[in-house]
């Protein structure tokens, strides 16, 4: 239970520590930073779903473990391909637009503060209505997936900006 209320303050106190922060960053420092914040939520999540997953699988009959894993993959990589990777591609466009350094809690404009702490209250709401294992494993391997996917988005345009 700790856990979970863990997990649900992290990215306001992030937000608070980076607003905090006496640094300045310019656009490409910014592009990194949200790249390397977007990547690692994405890999804790889907390490965590892989954990959650191998512990609920045995729980279940083979084929239904199979489904629960497939439809993660499949619905993970469409919301990254899709819907969270237009969420990056704005939050470029923003950072691209901010004129001087900026202070570093400016990587995401407060919308995408707002959906980041959703999805980390939905992981825990899982958590607090004993949602089985398999099924908690499946949502934080699709979300997971779905962040580092749509975070290329920012690689490619901090590799860009790089070689520009």
């Amino acid at each position: 239970m700790l856990g979970s209320w863990i997990r649900v303050l992290t990215p306001p106190i992030l937000a608070l520590l980076l607003y905090c922060a006496p640094i300045r960053l310019q656009q490409r420092q910014l592009l990194g930073l949200a790249f390397w914040l977007w990547l690692a939520g994405g890999v804790s999540l889907m390490i965590n779903g892989v954990i959650r997953l191998s512990q609920g699988a045995p729980t279940v009959p083979a084929w239904v473990a199979a489904l629960a894993i497939a439809l993660a993959v499949v619905i993970g990589a469409a919301k990254g391909l899709f819907v969270l990777s237009k969420t990056s591609q704005r939050n470029i466009a923003r950072i691209q637009g901010l004129e001087g350094p900026q202070r570093a809690s400016a990587v995401y404009a407060l919308p995408s503060w707002i959906l980041i702490e959703a999805m980390m209250l939905f992981s825990a709401a899982l958590t607090w209505l004993h949602v089985p294992d398999l099924w908690r494993g499946a949502v934080n391997l699709a979300v997971g997936l779905a962040l580092v996917a749509s975070s290329l988005r920012y690689w490619r345009r901090v590799g860009a900006a790089h070689g520009s």
